[in-house]
C-alpha cells in the first residue's frame, strides 16, 4: 500500500536556522536512508544544489544572490519520499502558497504524523497577522478590479455609452499599470511574503522593519493630524 498525502500552507513565513533544523532533523527521521538533496534559485535566476544543510545557511544570502525559491527532498523509492519547496505562486486576489509538501509513505499513521509536524514547524515560523495579511494579499488582481469597477460605476452615472466605457476603461488602466507596478514592488519588498533568514538577508529585514515602523507612524500621524485640522477649521467657522 501507498500513501501520499500533499498540502500547502498559504501564509507568510520567516525561515531561519532553527525552522530548517527542525525541518532536516524530521526528514531525518522519517526512516529515509538517501541524503538530503537540497536546491535553490536565486533572484540572478541563478539554480544552486548545496552539498548539505551547513553550505545552505553558508550561502551569503544578499542582493541578487538572495534565495527566492529552496526545495529539499529525500527519496528513497516511490514508495518512501519527501519533498518541501518553498516559493511562492500569486495567482488570484491572494498568494496561493508559500510553502508546498508531498509525502509518500507506506504508512499511513506515519505520513500523518509527518504531515502534522511538518504543519506544526511552519507555522511556528509564520508571521504575524498584521504582516501576513499585507504580504499574503494580492495588489495588483485587487487594485485593478477597484479601478475597473470605479471606473466603469463613474462613467454609467455620467451616462457614456458600452463602447466609451470600455475605451476609456483600456486607456486609464495603461495609463495606471505603472503606478500599479511601483505599489506591487513596494509591496514586495517591504512584505515579502517568504523570507530565508539567514546571511545578509537578517541585517536586510531589520533595516525594512525600521522603514515599516517609519511608514506606519508617518501614516498615522498624517491621520491625527488631518483630524485635528478638521475640528480646528469647524471650531473656527463658527465664529467667522
Amino acid at each position: 500500500m501507498r500513501i501520499n498525502m500533499d498540502f500547502e500552507e498559504k501564509y507568510a513565513i520567516s525561515l531561519q536556522k532553527d525552522t530548517l533544523e527542525k525541518v532536516m532533523s524530521m526528514l531525518q527521521d522519517s526512516s529515509l536512508k538517501n541524503e538530503i538533496e537540497i536546491s535553490a534559485a536565486l533572484l540572478n535566476k541563478t539554480k544552486i544544489d548545496f552539498a548539505d544543510f551547513d553550505e545552505l545557511l553558508s550561502h551569503n544570502n544578499s542582493k541578487d544572490d538572495r534565495i527566492e525559491t529552496l526545495d529539499i527532498r529525500n527519496f528513497d523509492d516511490s514508495n518512501n519520499n519527501v519533498k518541501i519547496k518553498f516559493n511562492v505562486n500569486d495567482f488570484g486576489f491572494f498568494k496561493q502558497q508559500t510553502a508546498s509538501i508531498s509525502i509518500t509513505k507506506q504508512n499511513k499513521a506515519e505520513c500523518t504524523a509527518l504531515r502534522d509536524r511538518f504543519r506544526e514547524i511552519l507555522r511556528e515560523a509564520q508571521m504575524p497577522k498584521c504582516y501576513n495579511f499585507l504580504s499574503i494579499i494580492n495588489v495588483q488582481t485587487v487594485l485593478f478590479v477597484m479601478a475597473t469597477f470605479g471606473v466603469a460605476t463613474y462613467m454609467a452615472l455620467m451616462g457614456w455609452t458600452v463602447t466609451s466605457i470600455l475605451f476609456a476603461i483600456f486607456v486609464l488602466l495603461g495609463l495606471v499599470f505603472w503606478g500599479i507596478k511601483c505599489i506591487v514592488m513596494v509591496q514586495q519588498c517591504l512584505f515579502s511574503p517568504l523570507i530565508f533568514l539567514w546571511g545578509d538577508e537578517i541585517k536586510r529585514q531589520e533595516k525594512l522593519g525600521k522603514t515599516r515602523n517609519s511608514i506606519f507612524w508617518f501614516i498615522i500621524g498624517t491621520v491625527i493630524f488631518g483630524i485635528i485640522i478638521g475640528v480646528v477649521a469647524n471650531i473656527l467657522s463658527r465664529y467667522i
